[in-house]
């Protein structure tokens, strides 16, 4: 080969490339001129080894374009690799054409097909030069620019590779998080449970040992009704801690709606705190009711009073702050609700003189089952719903609460409702809506005596329950546990009240008052429907007047309450 010729390119190049470098040179000969003159070793020599088996060229001649490429790999260590050279110089193609012409004296064709072809060498044309030299751009840039996209997929690959290896951490985290939390739970409901339970139980036990056992040695009454308000205070606890995870579960599951309506702010505020006044008292706690000052421009203080929300979760939020507020705030502390409405948003505080929250633990205080302290050596109780509870009542609002504690001065929380409307009251003075049952003073209609009853339930406990408070209350209690047969014997009975179960067979809604309709004799009998039904607000009294509900599980006082309402 040639070592004095002027070469265009000269560089190290893969043999895949050496092949796509002669592919264009002889493209772009043969596009421009059909009759262009191509030389290989491979059509020159075939397997005679004239040449060195280590050089490979390729040689194109045409009027418009010429041009000559050498590879050699002996020049290079690696196998697979060639010492590319690339010319266009005509007098060079010459020279090389002449070297082949001497080595191929033998053979006629091939020195006549050079020596024609070594005739039509001329300098290329511009043009044609131009469109090769864009050829072998892409040549040369394609690996390149594909070697950059195999890097630039293999950087996203292993970013996809971090972000699901860091989504799998944080999924590893949440799980062990959850199951963490799952324990606690279940270390604090064990706690939360047997307590009450224990109390409940241990006092039912000794009270019937005592009647039944020992009845010459009773308890004298006094300490029979100390052990009964225990019972009965046990049996509350365990009731709104299952009634918070109730709420808690229906919220999350977004099953919730607000029964919006107009209340007195003020009246809401102070039965709660009356409702919690007994047990800061036993705790030797003060509890404070403050109106907030009217900020300037709202409305004047007798109209300041009223406000547009769901007055049962306004006092189900106070009672939870309440609550929490008693619960860590030691004897001899204070505790004082504020409330006021500011610019068409209710504003409440509720602030002790607590032990307060320490910094480091805020973060746990709207989660749900979450404790200041540990599970297993608990100083106070409770489930750890109450607050996360309160947070999510607070929202279902469109509200905000905020918390604002110092470690051994006290804690602040304050709540921001905001209202949808507000009422004005009436020139003709006319009555507010009152508020919903469990706000109302426990005040009972006088029962009247002698009154009968017929009771339609077949759920044991729960007739026991109504049978004995009615019996208490001198009613004459008739019960039955099978509607067909009940509706047989009411015409005969005639009472002056019918207790059922709704959810039995042939008493569904309607089919007490169709019946007692077809007697003239009955046309006066009361019907109070007992219905565990609540997924949608039932009507307090029917279309009728006669029918009226009551949602189990029945409370004694609300039950009482109705059935005076009715029989008055």
């Amino acid at each position: 080969m040639p070592s004095d010729l002027g070469f265009s390119i000269s560089r190290v190049l893969p043999y895949t490339l050496f092949e796509q470098l002669g592919n264009v040179l002889q493209q772009t000969a043969q596009t421009n001129d059909s009759t262009a003159w191509v030389f290989t070793e491979a059509t020159l020599f075939g397997d005679r080894a004239t040449l060195e088996r280590a050089t490979r060229f390729i040689a194109v001649v045409s009027q418009p374009f010429s041009g000559l490429l050498l590879a050699d790999s002996s020049l290079h260590a690696e196998p697979s690799h060639y010492q590319v050279e690339l010319t266009f110089d005509p007098a060079a193609i010459a020279a090389f054409l002449a070297t082949l012409i001497s080595q191929l004296e033998d053979d006629s064709v091939s020195v006549c097909r050079l020596q024609e072809a070594s005739q039509h060498l001329q300098v290329n044309d511009p043009v044609v030069q131009s469109e090769f030299t864009l050829r072998l751009t892409d040549v040369l840039v394609a690996p390149q620019t594909q070697l950059q996209a195999q890097q630039q997929q293999q950087h996203l690959l292993e970013q996809h590779i971090t972000q699901r290896t860091q989504e799998l951490k944080e999924a590893l985290l949440s799980a062990q998080t959850a199951n963490r939390i799952k324990t606690e739970f279940l270390a604090t409901m064990s706690h939360e449970l047997r307590t009450p339970l224990t109390c409940v139980i241990g006092m039912a036990e000794t009270l019937l040992r005592v009647m039944v056992m020992k009845p010459e040695n009773a308890f004298p009454l006094q300490k029979q009704q100390e052990y009964l308000q225990l019972i009965k205070r046990s049996g509350e606890h365990l009731l709104a801690m299952v009634n918070d995870i109730l709420d808690m579960s229906q919220v999350e599951a977004g099953k919730v709606t607000l029964d919006v309506k107009l209340f007195s702010l003020a009246q809401v505020a102070h039965q709660s705190v009356q409702m919690l006044q007994e047990q800061a008292q036993s705790k030797g706690v003060e509890l404070y009711l403050k109106a907030l000052p009217t900020a300037a421009g709202d409305r004047p203080a007798a109209t300041n009073d009223f406000f547009m929300a769901d007055p049962q979760r306004v006092s189900q939020i106070l009672l939870n702050l309440l609550s929490n507020a008693i619960k860590f705030t030691p004897q001899g502390g204070q505790i004082t609700l504020r409330f006021g409405i500011q610019h068409n948003t209710a504003l409440f505080q509720v602030e002790d003189t607590g032990i307060g929250i320490p910094e480091n633990q805020r973060h746990l205080l709207f989660q749900k089952f979450q404790q200041l302290d540990d599970a297993l050596t608990r100083t106070y109780d409770g489930a750890g719903l109450g607050l996360a509870l309160t947070k999510q009542l607070v929202e279902l609002h469109h509200g905000i609460i905020e918390v604002d504690s110092h470690v051994g001065v006290g804690t602040t929380f304050s709540v921001w409702l905001p209202a949808q409307a507000i009422a004005q009251p009436t020139e003709k003075g006319e009555h507010l809506p009152s508020l919903p049952a469990p706000l109302l003073p426990e005040v009972i209609t006088p029962l009247p005596a002698g009154k009968r009853v017929v009771l339609i339930e077949d759920h044991d406990e729960t007739a026991m329950l109504i049978c004995d408070l009615l019996t208490a209350a001198s009613f004459q209690v008739v019960w039955m546990v099978d509607g067909a047969t009940a509706m047989r014997q009411i015409k005969l009975l005639k009472p002056h009240l019918i207790i059922a179960n709704v959810e039995l067979p042939g008493l569904e809604d309607g089919a007490i008052a169709q019946f007692l309709h077809q007697y003239s004799t009955l046309q006066a009998v009361k019907v109070l429907l007992l219905s565990e039904d609540t997924s949608e607000r039932r009507q307090d009294t029917a279309a009728d007047g006669a029918t009226h509900y009551l949602t189990k599980p029945v409370q004694p006082y609300q039950l009482l309450e109705k059935v005076a309402t009715l029989l008055a």
